[in-house]
């Protein structure tokens, strides 16, 4: 439980870190633009299912895998995330960051995990 809890703490803090960053940096809000953040997260939708459907054949499992690895913890962060750092407003321009950042760790674990065999 308390892994769990610290996953959802580090996920949203480089959340609101993302946001902060493309509010001073306009070089990092064009790369993590809405357009960037599709593209990422289709890539990394892509690789996950490949990668669990190579290691157990079902495709109804890698679905929910990809449902469960890359959207579950990142969605609602990054909502979050928008949501605390703009006075409790929504702001939909900042969610695109903040979910682009979001799936940055969700990359580095996968990558750990696939390629690197950690």
């Amino acid at each position: 439980m308390i892994e769990i809890l610290i996953v959802i703490l580090l996920i949203f803090g480089i959340s609101c870190l993302g946001i902060f960053l493309t509010r001073k940096f306009k070089a990092i809000k064009n790369y993590t633009s809405k357009t960037s953040t599709i593209l990422f997260l289709v890539f990394l939708s892509i690789f996950v299912f490949f990668w669990n459907f190579a290691e157990n054949g079902n495709v109804a499992h890698s679905i929910g895998f990809v449902a469960g690895y890359v959207y579950l913890f990142t969605v609602p962060c990054a909502f979050f995330a928008t949501i605390i750092m703009n006075k409790f407003k929504n702001n939909k321009k900042e969610f695109w960051h903040s979910w682009f950042f979001s799936l940055i760790p969700i990359f580095i674990v996968l990558i750990s995990q696939s390629i690197l065999g950690i």
